[in-house]
């Protein structure tokens, strides 16, 4: 009886440590970018009707080979888009189950 009552409070504070502790949660490696191969940038597509001087030379690409590439981001709209957000434990474990969307579903 008294070893029930010892795992079941540390399984609710783990579950409430989960509700509170940050991690920071990044794009997944398959997020979708543009690629301006004459511009060496790379571009988010929620940014892409505003983004200025691209050319015809692109490619639609995942974020993994983006950063790959080198290439920089082509507005603080781009940049935003793909920067880390700090997010619980909770939340993390719902995007890598794919239970929550991430933000990067564009």
């Amino acid at each position: 009886m008294r070893k029930k009552t010892i795992i079941m409070i540390l399984t609710a504070g783990l579950l409430l440590a989960a509700m509170f502790i940050p991690v920071s949660v990044a794009p997944s490696n398959e997020t979708r970018i543009v690629l301006d191969h004459t511009n060496k940038y790379y571009i988010a597509p929620p940014c892409f009707e505003q983004a200025e001087g691209v050319t015809n030379h692109l490619a639609d690409t995942t974020w993994k080979e983006a950063l790959a590439s080198g290439y920089k981001p082509e507005s603080d709209c781009t940049a935003e888009k793909v920067k880390a957000k700090t997010k619980t434990v909770g939340y993390w474990i719902g995007y890598r189950l794919g239970l929550v969307n991430g933000g990067w579903d564009w």
